[in-house]
């Protein structure tokens, strides 16, 4: 298993970055901007205290090494969980057809700052292929730490509009 955690700080308002996180049309544009070939969000359930997003994804494999492979894919359903007093959800993805071998999960949380805010993410990633599932983990771990600061950017450009 490997784990990680990130935070990046926000020009935002908390409560303006939980609004935008917990739409589709985010869920869909953060997908995609982490390497999706498609993604399909819906909420699946809304109240005033929780939000659920899932989101349907299309992905580039990943081979022995790691490395993302364009021609191959695979299907995942990413589900969130947003706690909406508290600011941070719990998230898991569940790889389609590799449930048993693939575990990833985490949790989020956003933290105002006055008028700005931090966004935090730690995850953990399990593979349970003998011998290369340590390297596959590494690798997914290592791409989510390096795309992690680039939703500043995208989250603020979204929140412009």
């Amino acid at each position: 298993m490997k784990s990680y955690k990130t935070s990046i700080d926000i020009n935002a308002a908390a409560e303006d970055v939980l609004g935008l996180v917990t739409t589709t049309e985010w869920a869909e544009k953060e997908a995609r901007a982490d390497g999706a070939l498609a993604a399909k969000a819906r909420i699946e359930k809304k109240d005033d205290v929780f939000v659920t997003l899932v989101v349907e994804r299309e992905d580039p494999s990943r081979g022995p090494k790691g490395v993302k492979d364009v021609k191959t894919r695979e299907k995942s359903v990413l589900t969130s969980t947003w706690d909406i007093k508290n600011m941070n959800s719990k998230w898991n993805v569940r790889t389609i057809g590799k449930e048993k071998l693939v575990k990833v999960c985490g949790t989020s949380r956003i933290e105002p700052r006055g008028d700005k805010c931090r966004y935090y993410d730690q995850g953990e990633v399990s593979i349970g292929i003998p011998i290369i599932g340590d390297i596959v983990a590494k690798a997914v771990v290592s791409d989510i730490e390096k795309a992690f600061p680039g939703k500043k950017g995208l989250m603020e450009a979204s929140l412009k509009k």
